[in-house]
């Protein structure tokens, strides 16, 4: 009987080291935690067409109803999905109507804004960035809205939409990812 119990011990022990670790975040076909080259092969398999930096991997996906092209970009640390984003087509309906499904799903969220700039000599850009994140445990999602501001406007900035799932299991918040 002894033999038993310690046998089962064993097959119970093993199980719970074979079970993965949970996924902050599964959406868009992407799920947190992913290896780099599954990523790449269900991209590939998938037809989509894939663009690889440095320091991220962008991942054109189109849409079998509409033809339409989804860019995602995948940024991977230490091999693994830590963060997927996409632009969405911008208007104040799209926004509002995303807004609230995340904070439907996710409570409120912190909301913060700032002015930002850049300096060349072509002009100066100058835009406004507002954030809404909520957090979920390890899962950080950011829906980011940005806007041309003063002379920036006439020079063609485009506003944008932005929604962004980060794992924070995967690399430490304010660590600066690494793709491998």
């Amino acid at each position: 009987m002894g033999i038993h119990i310690r046998t089962l011990t064993i097959i119970a022990a093993s199980l719970i080291l074979a079970v993965p670790t949970a996924m902050a975040f599964e959406v868009w076909g992407f799920a947190s935690g992913a290896s780099k080259a599954q990523v790449l092969n269900e991209a590939r398999a998938r037809g989509d067409i894939l663009d690889e930096k440095p320091t991220a991997t962008f991942i054109l996906r189109r849409d079998p109803d509409s033809a339409s092209m989804t860019t995602y970009v995948a940024t991977f640390c230490d091999a693994r999905l830590y963060s997927v984003s996409k632009t969405l087509e911008l208007s104040d309906k799209r926004y509002a109507d995303e807004k609230n499904a995340l904070t439907t799903q996710f409570g409120d969220p912190t909301v913060t804004a700032k002015n930002e700039s850049i300096k060349n000599p072509a002009g100066d850009w100058e835009w406004r960035t507002t954030s809404n994140v909520w957090l979920d445990g390890d899962h950080e999602i950011k829906l980011v809205l940005t806007e041309p501001t003063g002379e920036t406007i006439k020079r063609g900035l485009v506003p944008g939409l932005t929604v962004a799932h980060t794992d924070g299991s995967i690399c430490k918040r304010g660590e600066k990812s690494k793709e491998d």
